[in-house]
């Protein structure tokens, strides 16, 4: 077999299993009512009224001045804030 031939089936094999692997990640990373906070009304679905519902609440806790903007200085801190929830939540992931 040459070398060609076993970098072909290599990356055929990577392409055929990786998706299954990420997606059993993403699943894992998901807590299980992460949809259901935003199903306003519990039908099992999202509409676009409970998807704005929800966006209309992120924007105004990220807006700390409540002028209807997000500044540089806002926006700032909340990445920084989103970034330790996710070192939080990564933290507690890796205990037993």
């Amino acid at each position: 077999m040459t070398f060609h031939s076993k970098l072909s089936m290599l990356l055929v094999s990577t392409v055929l299993v990786a998706p299954g692997v990420w997606a059993q990640d993403v699943v894992k990373q998901k807590p299980a009512g992460h949809v259901n906070k935003r199903d306003l009304d519990g039908n099992g679905v999202i509409s676009k009224s409970e998807f704005m519902t929800d966006a209309e609440t992120r924007f105004r806790a990220k807006d700390s001045n409540g002028d209807g903007q997000l500044s540089k200085e806002e926006r700032a801190a909340a990445h920084s804030q989103a970034q330790q929830r996710r070192a939080e939540r990564a933290a507690r992931r890796q205990q037993p």
